[in-house]
């Protein structure tokens, strides 16, 4: 059993400097500046294909690159890895600034991703290391808020700095300068947290973590689906064709996110984290069925707000309960294993919608037809949690 680091200045600040740093560099977004960036390079055969490959693959490597991130922290030790990301990725970061090829920015936010996914393992599993019980739900629910409204501040950011120059959007990532000098000077791994040995076998209850692994995955699908499908689906009801207008609407999902993520804490004080996996589907699926039922604004409004309000309850329980479930000396493979789980939802969303849409013949159903499964899911649940609590081993 571990015991609870007790509360102290300098582990609040460490703590929170791991919150800046999986915040900042993970979510600073690009969206806004893609199609000065494709006009810019317009000469080049099939540069829209190419754009849409500089915003999507951090997320890929990301997801490739989590796995091996756990597994190295569970070696090395989190501080370390945490730091050296956190100078590459701003490095990285910054980098298509002052580079002229597509091709070389293109490797430069390939190698970003890599860094950004080992970020968000390694500070993960550093609030466990810190955290237990209570207080690491605190900091998780905590540290998932502070990611959502970083993404929204960092988006209006880019936009802003980017009307005169495309390339100016990328030195927002020089905000990884203050979370590298955060870890630097106030991070430091735990005196009682253990290394795992070459070799050395660990013991983990894999059957247990089915349900964070699957809840994560189907989590990031169903809010990736929502974003894909909300333009076609505002076109579909003739209310907007607007790509700024669909944007605009996100930001209620968000909203949704971020009172979830806050409110983490209290809800897992109360109920399991079971039952709480019901709750979130629950949320999710009542969403998507106002979204494909409802032929008015206000009922897309409010359908994607439930969702963001399901969607944000996801990554918290998800990680609390891995972190809970696994020894110290394996937290970081587990929670790389987590990481790569949602990553993969991120891309299979958009895929699953596209499939959907074609087979059922427009978003609408799409929806539905997705909101279902996910009503299944939250069945499913509660079944196990009748017959597996989810108590946490710390």
């Amino acid at each position: 059993m571990d015991s609870e680091v007790k509360s102290s200045k300098p582990l609040f600040v460490g703590a929170t400097a791991a919150i800046i740093t999986a915040s900042i560099l993970p979510t600073v977004t690009i969206t806004p500046i893609l199609p000065k960036m494709q006009m810019h390079f317009v000469s080049i055969p099939q540069v829209d294909v190419l754009v849409q490959l500089i915003y999507a693959l951090p997320a890929l490597l990301s997801m490739l690159a989590a796995p091996f991130a756990g597994l190295m922290s569970d070696r090395v030790g989190r501080r370390e890895i945490v730091l050296f990301s956190c100078l590459f990725a701003t490095l990285l970061g910054i980098a298509p600034y002052f580079l002229e090829s597509i091709w070389l920015i293109i490797a430069s936010r390939a190698f970003l991703g890599f860094f950004q996914g080992t970020l968000i393992v390694c500070t993960s599993a550093l609030i466990a290391d810190y955290f237990i019980k209570k207080r690491r739900e605190k900091v998780l629910g905590l540290k998932f808020g502070v990611v959502g409204i970083a993404n929204i501040i960092l988006l209006i950011g880019v936009g802003y700095v980017s009307i005169s120059n495309w390339r100016n959007g990328f030195l927002l990532y020089l905000f990884g300068v203050l979370a590298t000098l955060l870890v630097f000077l106030f991070i430091k791994n735990p005196p009682y947290t253990q290394i795992a040995s070459r070799g050395e076998r660990i013991s983990i209850d894999w059957k247990r973590l089915i349900a964070p692994y699957f809840g994560a995955f189907m989590g990031a699908a169903a809010f990736t689906m929502l974003f894909s499908q909300l333009p076609y689906l505002l076109e579909a009801r003739n209310i907007s064709k607007s790509p700024a207008f669909a944007g605009n609407l996100t930001s209620v999902t968000s909203a949704g996110m971020f009172i979830a993520a806050f409110s983490y804490a209290a809800l897992s004080g109360r109920v399991s984290a079971m039952r709480l996996w019901s709750i979130t589907f629950g949320l999710i699926g009542i969403g998507f069925a106002a979204l494909s039922i409802s032929p008015q604004l206000i009922g897309i409004i409010a359908g994607g707000f439930v969702t963001g309000l399901g969607a944000g309850l996801v990554m918290p329980n998800s990680l609390n309960m891995v972190l809970g479930l696994v020894p110290a000396v394996a937290r970081g493979k587990a929670a790389g294993i987590q990481t790569t789980c949602w990553f993969l939802g991120v891309f299979a969303g958009p895929m699953i919608g596209v499939a959907l849409s074609r087979a059922f013949e427009g978003p609408s159903n799409a929806l539905g037809v997705w909101g279902f499964m996910v009503v299944l899911t939250c069945l499913s649940y509660l079944m196990m949690n009748k017959h597996q609590p989810a108590a946490s081993q710390e």
